[in-house]
Formats: C-alpha cells, sequence, structure tokens
C-alpha cells in the first residue's frame, strides 16, 4: 500500500543486505500511484482465488502430507473458531501452499491481524518458523485476541518501540524475552534531498484521510493562524474516506487559500515536498512510532507530532521538536506560530533531530537486529 512505505523500505533493506526475499500479499492493490521502489522488489505472490476445488485440494494435500499439523491446526481451529486464523484455515489454506512453494526458510509478517495469522498457520503446518512486527493501530485501536499464542509460537514478537514493548507485557502477560524492540528506519544510504525551504512558509502533513489521522485539527488550527495573520500555506498530502469531510471543513473555514489537498504521491516525491517545508505536522489520535516524522527529521525539517503512546522516544518535547495533546487545536496553532516565526528555533529543532534519527533510527542497523534474530 502507498501508506505502508516502511514495509517496502524494510524489504528493501533486507534485500540489500543479501537475503532473497519473497513477498506474499493476501490482496492486490488497487491503487494507481506506487512508490519507485517497488519495481525492486523481486519476487511478489498474491493469495490465489478462492476456487472451491482448488480449496479441496490444498486441504487435501496437507493432511494427507502432514496429517499430525494438519489436525493439531483443525483443533485449534474448533477450540477458536472465531479466530483469524481458523477463518485463513478453512478458507485460505491455499495460500499456505503456494507459500510453502517457494521454499522459505523463515517467515516474517507485518501486524498483529490477518498477516501474522497467515505466518502462524503457515508455520503451524510447515514447521518453518515465524516473526511478527505489531505496529499501532493493531496494538491499541483493535489488538487481536490471539496475541498471547501468536507470540508464543513465534520466534519473536518485533515491537516499534519500548512502549509497545512494555504495553505489550501488562496488557497481554506476554514474557518480555518474548518481544524485542526493532524500529522502523530511515535509509541514510539513498541520498535524501538537501532542505531548501520556500520563502512562503509551508505546512506539510503526510497522513491517510482517515479519522484516526485527526487531520481536521490541523485544518482548525490554520484556520487559528490565518485569522492571526500569519503568513504560511499548508499541504496535506495523502488519501482516505475523509477527504470529502476535510474538503468542506477547509471550505466552511474559508481556508482554500491556504490549505491543500494534494492526494496520494510517490515517495520520491513526498520528499522533495517535504524539502522545501518549514514544519511538518502529525497530528494523530493514535500513532506507534511515525515513519513520517523520522523522514522529515532526517531531511532536517522541523516537526510537531501527538503526544500519544511511544512518539516521545522518537521526538523528544522541546529538544527535536514539539509533542501536542491528541485533538488541542489551540497548542497546535501555538506550537505552530511558535515555529514558523521562530527561525533560530527551527534550526535547533532540525539539527537535534538529525542526529537522533541517524544515530537511533538508521534502517540499515535496524535490519541487521532483525537478521540476528534469523540467523540465531
Amino acid at each position: 500500500m502507498i501508506s505502508q512505505t516502511f514495509i517496502l523500505n524494510e524489504v528493501l533493506e533486507v534485500q540489500r543486505q543479501g537475503i532473497g526475499v519473497q513477498v506474499f500479499s493476501l490482496y492486490r492493490s488497487n491503487e494507481v500511484v506506487v512508490h519507485p521502489g517497488v519495481a525492486e522488489v523481486r519476487h511478489i505472490l498474491y493469495a490465489p482465488k478462492g476456487r472451491l476445488s482448488r480449496l479441496l485440494a490444498a486441504h487435501a494435500y496437507w493432511f494427507l502430507t502432514r496429517p499430525h499439523r494438519y489436525l493439531k491446526v483443525l483443533f485449534y481451529a474448533v477450540r477458536h473458531p472465531g479466530s483469524q486464523t481458523a477463518t485463513l484455515f478453512l478458507k485460505k489454506i491455499g495460500c499456505v501452499s503456494l507459500i510453502w512453494r517457494s521454499s522459505p526458510d523463515y517467515l516474517h509478517a507485518h501486524f498483529g491481524h490477518r498477516s501474522a495469522s497467515l505466518a502462524m498457520l503457515a508455520s503451524m503446518l510447515t514447521g518453518v518458523r515465524y516473526t511478527f512486527t505489531s505496529h499501532g493501530y493493531d496494538v491499541f485501536v483493535t489488538p487481536p485476541d490471539d496475541y498471547p499464542i501468536k507470540t508464543k509460537l513465534a520466534k519473536r514478537h518485533i515491537a516499534v518501540s519500548d512502549y509497545n514493548r512494555q504495553y505489550l507485557a501488562r496488557r497481554f502477560g506476554i514474557p518480555d524475552k518474548k518481544i524485542s524492540v526493532i524500529h522502523c528506519g530511515v535509509d541514510f544510504r539513498s541520498p535524501l534531498p538537501r532542505r531548501t525551504p520556500l520563502a512562503t512558509p509551508r505546512v506539510i502533513s503526510v497522513a491517510r484521510l482517515e479519522p484516526v489521522k485527526a487531520l481536521d485539527v490541523l485544518v482548525r488550527a490554520c484556520a487559528i493562524l490565518k485569522k492571526e495573520g500569519v503568513a504560511f500555506n499548508c499541504l496535506i498530502i495523502g488519501e482516505g474516506t475523509e477527504r470529502v469531510a476535510l474538503e468542506g471543513l477547509i471550505n466552511d473555514l474559508g481556508l482554500q487559500d491556504v490549505v491543500r489537498l494534494a492526494g496520494a504521491l510517490p515517495q520520491n516525491r513526498v520528499f522533495e515536498l517535504l524539502a522545501e517545508s518549514t514544519v511538518k505536522v502529525l497530528s494523530s489520535r493514535s500513532e506507534a512510532m511515525p515513519v513520517a516524522l523520522m523522514e522529515a527529521m532526517a531531511i532536517g525539517v522541523p516537526v510537531i507530532g501527538p503526544r500519544v503512546n511511544g512518539v516521545g522516544e522518537l521526538v523528544e518535547e522541546g529538544k527535536e521538536g514539539f509533542l501536542v495533546p491528541p485533538g488541542d487545536v489551540a497548542c497546535l496553532a501555538d506550537r505552530l506560530k511558535r515555529l514558523l516565526l521562530d527561525e533560530e528555533l527551527r534550526n535547533a529543532f532540525a539539527q537535534r533531530a538529525y542526529q537522533k534519527v541517524k544515530a537511533k533510527f538508521n534502517l540499515e542497523r535496524e535490519v541487521q537486529k532483525l537478521l540476528e534474530i534469523w540467523k540465531n
């Protein structure tokens, strides 16, 4: 998906470090905009179409070739009939057959819902070990009920922040030794654009147009800035279900000349627009470890993020940027105004932010941590 660039970046870095990667997707995307890096992914498989004859043949194959493992999964499905693993077993077991034909040494899934369930199912049937990474929505908003068993059967459960690690251990009773913190990161080996802010200050946000991203808060903050006579414009990059509502809000507040919705854009174009911007804003109600902020920090653009979950591990309030309580329009407007009018503060934030991201959120080093788990 266009919004999950961090997964694409991880796949490409694993390939660069000499590991063959076979990407398996349960769905075919219908998105028109794709990142240029997709062309560098060497092998991509998609779930086969759900023909009944193919499904029955897959069940017969696994029952005849792995009867003990098949029955073990069947008993699990009977005991947990509402689980995603049970549903995948009954309806998508052909996906396991397709994965198995690619002869994997290891399985890794992103997000704790269906993809992790498929990895667990494939591991139970084939014996191939798996790891999975959970992020934000699948941890704090709609976590799957079977996290403990998924983590128990996995070689390791990867958390994207220490906050998430502690939350998972506390909320689900997962042993600390089963959870490793591996951040999403920024690729510093590829050239990043040089920051060249435009004459008119630009506020930029890169986020899906979905309720959790609370972009209405940013739009309302822009209305305050305009009323106070602050010179700026705002560019929102992303697509989603909230587009019509946001367009209506922009019109109602008379911000057509200030706020623009740019739609979904490929990563190279996003980086170009970031480099021209003055401040990067993420106004979400929930985040885990936002790569959107990391990328701005790596380019040297000052950031404002939400004071939620583990975001403070990336942006320390008043040091690498500002953190704003979710939904606080007045606070966001105040922090935006301070950064837009104070070049010295912007430069101080930008310098410290760059140093932090390069030291602690470097994609090459974070992927090496993942490879060490697989190698061990």
